[in-house]
């Protein structure tokens, strides 16, 4: 039984809207592996007159066998015998366009840089055969390139060096869930336990159909991630999926940040070499690979000096995966998993929840922002344009940060402090975000008016909820319940 399908509302309607064009159109569609393009393609484009290939690790012969496959699965006899190439593929599906007269035809090419591997000549072959659709006055024809290969689909099909450059009509990037999204997957747990819900599988829709909503968070936890024989187990060996699969040390950096390690020198020290200048090349490669981001303060111009940079693990799942189940490997291998699973529930030091603090709960906090000012559920005052963090990288040691940030015209108009601890906020946090602002004033370039804002797990004192109950003081408090509102 198929899974429920959520929250692809503006893809859907950009893949509708392209669909009903008077025009041809080539699109270009693309996203991380388990992101859930084909879903997407699929519940889109479902019935009428089209055609589906999902192109395979295969050899060229092989591919062509399933190729004439699909066509004759559409419309039996189109293909007499083998494809002799991928252009006899294409010149099949016009003429099948062809004959669908003023009706819309589809064709969609699922993972298509698998087909692009074993055909050197695909990318020029697909642009000509496009030119000759358009020159033929195929107006009908609609075709859907997708790949989960992103730096490949970038590289080889988005940029200005690229030959389907000129000849797409449209691109879709498809990209994980929002973590309000994502919590449609699992209504049921409580809003404390969706946080960390966010933390474990991210919003990836290939990892969030394996909770079953009606157990508990941890139960699913363990039952998805923990099990050697659970799907999830081993997700993570992605390597197996990008051009980076022959180089351990790709791995190896990614396990580190996701322990921690946020500069590019502590991370080389980590993996065993000597300084930053051995690993930025790589650090690069995973960006360009979607596996980690480089985030920089917000005050930083540009994409900021590289001794501001900070790098993380830009899939919750895969941070999750290299922090507590990668180490821990050999153990769950033979079962032991019960000791594991009591000290991520219970250790504040090496748990969960100190997971949870250092990673996904700031980067909830600050996509709330933007969701709320889009929602309309801010005061009418608090308006900004850009959401990020901010640390001071002027001092040796990086002491001052603020975990949200919000800019307006360049000028800071928010702050906020993220506490993801068993004890309530208090006045303390808010006196703290009161020093950033007198000492890095010069940084943040502060508005006559900044708002202050406390995030907190486990609610507020009474101190701090009187002075946030005064208006000239411009505090705003939010607990896990105002995040799902």
């Amino acid at each position: 039984m198929a899974t429920a399908f959520h929250d692809r509302e503006r893809e859907q309607g950009e893949i509708r809207r392209l669909i009903r064009s008077p025009h041809a159109e080539l699109v270009i569609v693309y996203g991380r592996r388990g992101v859930g393009k084909s879903r997407l393609l699929e519940e889109t484009v479902a019935g009428g007159r089209r055609v589906r290939y999902v192109a395979t690790e295969r050899v060229l012969p092989l591919q062509l066998d399933d190729m004439a496959r699909a066509l004759n699965e559409f419309a039996p006899g189109t293909v007499a015998g083998a494809l002799r190439s991928v252009d006899a593929f294409f010149d099949a599906v016009a003429r099948l366009a062809h004959n669908a007269g003023r009706r819309t035809f589809v064709l969609v090419l699922d993972e298509f840089p698998y087909l692009a591997r074993v055909d050197a000549g695909l990318l020029t072959a697909v642009q000509k055969w496009w030119n000759e659709r358009k020159r033929a006055g195929a107006a009908t024809l609609k075709v859907f390139l997708a790949g989960s290969n992103v730096s490949w689909m970038e590289r080889e099909a988005l940029s200005e060096t690229a030959p389907l450059y000129s000849v797409r009509t449209a691109n879709l990037r498809v990209d994980p869930l929002t973590y309000r999204d994502a919590a449609r997957f699992y209504p049921r747990f409580a809003v404390t336990d969706r946080v960390r819900a966010w933390s474990v599988w991210g919003g990836m829709p290939a990892y969030l159909e394996q909770i079953e909503p009606r157990r508990s968070f941890w139960s699913n936890l363990e039952r998805t991630t923990l099990v050697p024989s659970a799907r999830l187990f081993l997700e993570p060996d992605w390597l197996k999926y990008t051009d980076l699969r022959a180089d351990l040390l790709y791995s190896s950096i990614v396990r580190v940040v996701a322990q921690g390690e946020r500069r590019p020198s502590k991370i080389a020290t980590a993996v065993g070499r000597d300084s930053a200048n051995e690993i930025l090349s790589h650090l690069d490669r995973l960006r360009e690979s979607g596996v980690i981001a480089r985030v920089t303060p917000l005050t930083a111009t540009g994409e900021g000096p590289r001794q501001a940079a900070r790098y993380v693990v830009a899939d919750p799942f895969l941070a999750y995966w290299y922090r507590f189940i990668d180490p821990h490997r050999s153990i769950l291998e033979i079962g032991a998993r019960s000791s594991l699973l009591r000290s991520m529930r219970t250790d504040a030091d090496r748990g969960l929840d100190k997971y949870v603090s250092e990673q996904a709960f700031e980067e909830i906090c600050r996509q709330f922002l933007l969701d709320a000012l889009a929602r309309r559920r801010l005061p009418r005052a608090l308006r900004f344009s850009r959401v990020g963090a901010w640390w001071n990288t002027r001092e040796r040691e990086e002491q001052d940060e603020a975990d949200v940030v919000a800019f307006a015209d360049g000028r800071l108009v928010a702050i906020g402090e993220c506490k993801w601890t068993a004890s309530p906020a208090d006045e303390r946090d808010l006196d703290g975000l009161g020093k950033i602002l007198r000492e890095a004033a010069d940084q943040l370039r502060p508005s006559a008016s900044v708002y202050r804002m406390i995030f907190s797990r486990s609610g507020f004192a009474a101190a701090l909820r009187r002075r946030a109950a005064r208006p000239n003081e411009r505090v705003l408090l939010f607990g896990p319940a105002n995040l799902y509102a």
